[in-house]
């Protein structure tokens, strides 16, 4: 059974990713960011995204090589977990079994590698020149990334092992975003820096990557105009929300689903969260995933009174049990059942996503996301939509897709 909010109005002027032409200008900047080949997967990564500092790392609950553990789940064949039902449809996944032994998803060569950082001038296309130069000092670094050792450790070194990785992993979105409108979905496997806005950080993020991806997909890509967030971090996502705010910007939603009971409590930024639902500590699988089919089904009105051209998904799992920082009791199950109704919503009406990861504190975490894109690739058959649509962009001369 389709969606029962897919209507034939919910097809009406989506983008068109197979006729799109991208600009010299575009392609140079894009593929300077990673340069994707019709054999690739839109799954965009790097080592780079790594933090690691000598071991002091580990004072911070985040696991800062978990980037490096999902990429090492995907090219291995594994045990993975299914979600116990498909969501909103009659297909009998229960007939199946809810493990099973399944091949490597993609070798490494497959992933789409980002090449570089990204570098002053394009941070300025988002963030003030007097916020980035607040990060030569390892003491207002330490304070956004609540690792506070840093704060007396030389900022050179602070630049190279801890900003780097992250102007890294916020190429990657950018890069992300404009596969996404090509190939119809990609993920970037780090990233989703949702505290961060054009003139301040925190939260353990320091670059407003999701703000950069959609304002440069904005520049290049003139079909993609209404653009919305869903954010599915357990924290509010006040960083894109205050941006949207100072751009005065009409064609950006937001769905943001979070906990009430933890950081920030942004009141400023709530004012810009059009579908805002609030959840409290300790909430599981089942009342998740009716606050989440709620909130897709307002995000589904939208899209019926204004076409939405873009999904920006920041896929968070410190939802997950027994995070430190998130207080919510969702299961592994949970998440996938989750990231399958964005998707689900997304790809039936032919709505381009692009995911990136967030928040997400444990040392499960990894696991947790790679059986999540493997179970979207599963049931949504993202590798032949992958392939299609890569062959398709190829044989224009005008795509960003190099052969």
């Amino acid at each position: 059974m389709a969606d029962p909010e897919a209507t034939d109005s919910d097809e009406i002027d989506k983008t068109d990713r197979h006729s799109l032409e991208w600009t010299d200008a575009a392609r140079s900047f894009y593929n300077s960011l990673a340069i994707a080949e019709a054999r690739h997967v839109p799954i965009l990564y790097s080592d780079h995204y790594n933090i690691r500092f000598a071991g002091l790392e580990r004072l911070h609950p985040f696991d800062s090589c978990k980037y490096a553990n999902i990429v090492s789940e995907l090219v291995k064949p594994r045990e993975v977990i299914r979600a116990t039902e498909d969501v909103d449809t009659d297909a009998d996944v229960d007939a199946q079994s809810a493990s099973a032994v399944e091949p490597a998803l993609l070798a490494r060569d497959q992933l789409v590698e980002t090449l570089r950082e990204l570098s002053r001038e394009e941070l300025l296309r988002v963030h003030t020149a007097a916020y980035l130069d607040s990060l030569s000092s390892s003491r207002t670094v330490a304070y956004i990334t609540e690792l506070f050792f840093v704060a007396l450790i030389p900022n050179f070194l602070v630049q190279r092992t801890v900003l780097r990785p992250m102007r890294y992993a916020s190429a990657g979105t950018v890069r992300a975003a404009a596969l996404a409108v090509e190939r119809g979905f990609a993920i970037n496997l780090g990233a989703g820096f949702h505290h961060c806005c054009a003139y301040q950080g925190g939260g353990f993020c320091p670059v407003a990557d999701i703000t950069l991806a959609i304002r440069y997909l904005r520049d290049h890509v003139p079909s993609v105009r209404r653009v919305l967030i869903i954010d599915l971090d357990a924290h509010q996502g006040n960083g894109h929300a205050r941006d949207k705010l100072d751009a005065a910007d009409d064609h950006l939603h937001i769905l943001d689903i979070y906990n009430k009971d933890i950081y920030p409590d942004d009141q400023l930024a709530r004012t810009a969260i059009d579908m805002e639902l609030r959840v409290r500590s300790g909430i599981g699988d089942a009342d998740y995933l009716k606050t989440v089919r709620r909130g897709l089904g307002r995000a589904a009105e939208l899209h019926r009174a204004t076409a939405i051209d873009f999904v920006l998904y920041n896929a968070g799992t410190d939802i997950l049990d027994g995070d430190p920082l998130g207080n919510m009791r969702v299961s592994g199950d949970g998440v996938l059942r989750r990231d399958e109704l964005v998707f689900r919503f997304c790809l039936e009406r032919g709505i381009p996503v692009c995911m990136v990861l967030s928040g997400g504190y444990q040392a499960n975490n990894a696991l947790v996301i790679a059986n999540s894109i493997r179970n979207l690739f599963r049931v949504f058959d993202l590798k032949n939509r992958s392939r299609e649509s890569g062959s398709s962009s190829s044989s224009s001369s005008t795509s960003l897709v190099s052969t």
